[in-house]
């Protein structure tokens, strides 16, 4: 796989003037690897602010350990304020979340805990998509039931106004609300509640 030398690896794309770039799509580590040195851009986005990083955070955990060794920043945001593991958890990509969150160990809580504009957190995301073993991986590796700070949380209802329509909500209100009090869901984040006796999960049949 060769570029010829006057062929923009970046097709014309800026941050000005947005768009999918071949790094947004590319399928392997050696391809990143060309485009890279013939001078493509890691953080330019399309349209709706998606970095490469996040395309490969939800589908190609090789590409992502790639892009974020050269460079990339794992609080990287699009246009949603979504990193990453938002990215991760929402397609239920566990390679990622797992890569993403043991190179996030200094900023573990930071990280794992960042609000979007909806004010979910990656948690929500893996809850709201039905993703039993992402919710687990993300529990497992320091991600809160409770993720807001609580003694901000009329400021934070007040803002929501601006931003969404959506009622603030805590994982275990998004469980209750979409699989009820019997759900695995609901066990699993009891485990991590402040408070509640950790169970041990019964292993799947």
């Amino acid at each position: 796989f060769v570029i010829d030398e006057k062929v923009d690896p970046n097709c014309g794309v800026t941050r000005h003037c947005p768009g999918t770039t071949p790094l947004h799509v590319a399928s392997t580590t050696d391809i990143v690897d060309v485009l890279y040195k013939n001078g493509a851009k890691l953080m330019l986005p399309t349209p709706a602010g998606i970095l490469p990083i996040h395309n490969a955070a939800a589908s190609n955990t090789m590409i992502l350990r790639k892009i974020i060794s050269l460079g990339v920043p794992l609080l990287a945001q699009d246009k949603n304020k979504q990193l990453a593991i938002h990215h991760a958890a929402r397609a239920g990509n566990i390679e990622s979340l797992k890569l993403l969150i043991s190179l996030s160990t200094k900023m573990k809580k930071t990280f794992l805990d960042s609000l979007d504009r909806w004010n979910r957190t990656a948690l929500h995301w893996a809850i709201l998509n039905n993703h039993e073993d992402t919710v687990s991986v993300l529990l497992e590796g320091g991600a809160r039931v409770y993720p807001y700070n609580m003694s901000k949380i009329k400021h934070l209802s007040n803002m929501q106004g601006h931003r969404t329509r959506l009622p603030l909500e805590l994982p275990t209100e998004m469980v209750l609300r979409l699989y009820g009090k019997d759900s695995i869901y609901y066990s699993l984040l009891a485990q991590y509640t402040p408070g509640t006796p950790r169970v041990q999960s019964k292993p799947k049949a």
